[in-house]
């Protein structure tokens, strides 16, 4: 599908940071974030206690782009958010990362770089309105008890799991 200019200004471009991740870089990439993007379109996952806010003022926005900066598990708590989020176009919507701290094996494995290193981030904003998209593999489990295991409450904390690579059968097809 060709892109036309008309198509690039209807994309709207949010950043959810996790302070917390990457020592002092997040605010350094907050605050370049800022510059680019405004004010009202960087969220901090901290102080805001996750991306919901961010998720609904942006709701009903067809194309949005999100760059979720922080390691494997702020990218996990964007996509768990989004899997939740009453959002009309969310088949639409695509997330890339500013890899920050050192949990960042989601973002090497897709190329998205090992680490942010204080590099200008305009590349990074553009290739996430211009490059295609990958589809990420994403399945939940449900744990039911049995008559083996006597506990009637299992839960997990984390019931949705990320496939973005494997070492088995599956991806030698």
């Amino acid at each position: 599908m060709q892109k036309t200019e008309e198509d690039a200004d209807r994309v709207k471009m949010i950043a959810f940071i996790n302070m917390k991740s990457g020592g002092l870089q997040g605010q350094q990439v907050f605050d370049a974030l800022v510059a680019k993007l405004g004010e009202q379109n960087v969220y901090d996952l901290i102080k805001d206690h996750g991306p919901e806010i961010g998720l609904k003022q942006n709701r009903h926005q067809k194309n949005l782009r999100i760059i979720a900066c922080g390691g494997d598990g702020t990218v996990g708590w964007i996509l768990a958010a989004l899997d939740k989020a009453n959002m009309q176009y969310r088949d639409l919507v695509s997330v890339g990362i500013i890899p920050l701290g050192t949990g960042n094996d989601m973002a090497r494995f897709l190329g998205m770089g090992r680490g942010y290193q204080g590099e200008n981030l305009v590349p990074v904003m553009r290739a996430l309105t211009e490059e295609s998209t990958r589809l990420l593999d994403r399945w939940s489990i449900d744990v039911e008890p049995t008559s083996f295991t006597g506990d009637t409450n299992i839960k997990l904390p984390q019931p949705v799991f990320n496939n973005y690579m494997s070492f088995g059968a599956d991806a030698q097809i």
